[in-house]
């Protein structure tokens, strides 16, 4: 064998090594590192090759663009043969309906947990990569085509979502099983939970909720939407997943994501004092200090005690060469804090209301009721009008067997806000519970009156019209 014949041999042996590496290597991981490096590893390389779902019945298929799996937790069985994998999937693509042409755009952020069984040495997932996100888009993509063909009084329309923008957390029940399909590999689009679009020193981006935790709506601080298929709830929801997605970007410092998000809020609603800090803060990472000063003066014309946006538009007038424009700021702000050492910004107290709230969540969720009902109680103490952390306190008190309590929550609940559906049905639970069947019956019959073919109201009715009375007049429990 000549000079040149030994290095052909040599080239094509170090190409077959290489090639071999780039099958096997996640294996070879695998074998070296134990099962859930070689998992993750595995996902790694999904997030290049992308996410084909197909949808159950004619939903359509779901493609991303972009998708990354996060905080992934992998427990492996003791045989070696089955993982179940927990993380935060971050996922964007669109959505294609067989013969309507026109795309649905999807972004989502939530948890996701699925199995992965090991054949032929691979790890597969079976029932899908992205499970709860196939429910979720499935439910959406159902309550579209239900709209359009009409019903409940209204006549059947072209329905057309652009954009669905899905924010899941632990809590949320979405059914998981869709019959649908997943595949890997295949071409590129986007993510989760519902709302159709429509055709928004350095600064600090200290993060006050405009109204608490819901979204305000008529005007009313603690609105939250209710079931309604109407095109007033329709807007509502999605102006919430809009805030919710511009936040928890805004959190990552993921600042562009972020202002995409933030400026559809700002053009659908102009009432939200910590949007337009957050667009301050994002201005001011890019360089535009124009419209950074733009965005902390019309938070502080929501909001004059708006300390964080005060003390950022000092800093913006000092980068700015408005030296005595900075001073004045700065010493309004500081003189605010001096002449009310003790009282809290509103917007503080509604963001440590939330946190309290989310504690309750998590014990709630463990079985420890009576301390959720604590942390509840300082939300509400922070946020009274904050419906939806009231209704969860009354829940809590109706699972402790605290009839009394929980429906006078549920009744200082609706006097707030009447127009809450989801606090009227969950009303409702509690007088049930209560053993109050008649009235618990009339308050579903009224939010059917409100809001026709609420899913929730009717379940409930036929639930109890099903069920017979007990001995001495109670019912089975429900809810």
């Amino acid at each position: 064998m000549n000079e040149g014949q030994r290095f052909l041999a040599f080239m094509a042996s170090t190409v077959a090594v290489v090639l071999a590496l780039a099958v096997l290597g996640p294996r070879l991981l695998g074998l070296a590192s134990g099962p859930g490096a070689q998992i993750v590893t595995d996902l790694k390389q999904l997030e290049q090759k992308g996410l084909t779902l197909a949808l159950a019945g004619d939903a359509g298929v779901l493609r991303s663009r972009t998708l990354q799996y996060e905080r992934m937790s992998v427990v492996v069985d003791d045989e070696g043969r089955k993982a179940t994998v927990t993380a935060t999937l971050d996922f964007t693509g669109a959505l294609a309906r067989p013969g309507s042409g026109f795309d649905t755009q999807v972004s989502s952020l939530g948890l996701e947990t699925f199995t992965l069984e090991q054949v032929d040495g691979d790890w597969v997932a079976k029932a899908g990569y992205a499970p709860r996100l196939q429910a979720i888009v499935t439910q959406l993509e159902a309550r579209r085509a239900q709209l359009e063909r009409g019903g409940g009084g209204t006549r059947p329309r072209t329905y057309r979502a652009q954009a669905w923008y899905v924010r899941s957390e632990r809590e949320q029940g979405w059914p998981v099983k869709t019959g649908g399909s997943s595949t890997s590999g295949g071409p590129t689009r986007w993510t989760n939970a519902a709302r159709p679009a429509w055709n928004g020193p350095r600064p600090t981006g200290g993060r006050p909720e405009s109204s608490g935790r819901s979204i305000p709506s008529n005007g009313t601080p603690g609105n939250r939407v209710g079931s309604a298929p109407s095109s007033r709830d329709v807007m509502d929801e999605a102006l919430k997943q809009l805030l919710t997605l511009g936040r928890g970007y805004f959190e990552k410092k993921q600042y562009s994501q972020a202002e995409k998000f933030l400026t559809q809020v700002v053009e659908q609603n102009q009432s939200f004092a910590d949007v337009y800090n957050m667009l301050g803060v994002v201005y001011h990472d890019q360089g535009q200090f124009a419209r950074a000063q733009r965005a902390f003066e019309a938070a502080l014309r929501l909001n004059p005690a708006y300390t964080d946006a005060a003390l950022n538009l000092a800093v913006i007038y000092n980068d700015m060469g408005k030296y005595r424009e900075a001073k004045e700021v700065y010493a309004a702000a500081l003189g605010r804090q001096r002449a009310s050492p003790n009282r809290m910004d509103p917007y503080v107290k509604g963001k440590i209301a939330n946190m309290y709230a989310d504690i309750g969540n998590v014990l709630a969720s463990s079985g420890m009721v009576p301390e959720a009902v604590a942390e509840y109680r300082r939300a509400i103490e922070l946020g009274p009008t904050f419906v939806d952390i009231r209704m969860k306190l009354a829940d809590a008190l109706r699972d402790l067997g605290q009839h009394d309590e929980a429906l006078k929550e549920f009744e200082a609940l609706l006097d707030i806000n009447p127009n809450y559906t989801p606090g009227r049905v969950h009303y409702g639970i509690a007088l049930y519970s209560a053993g109050r069947r008649a009235e618990a019956v009339r308050v579903w019959e009224d939010v059917l009156a409100r809001h026709p073919g609420n899913k929730s109201a009717e379940m409930y009715l036929n639930l109890v019209r099903e069920s017979p009375v007990q001995d001495g007049g109670k019912d089975g429990a429900i809810g």
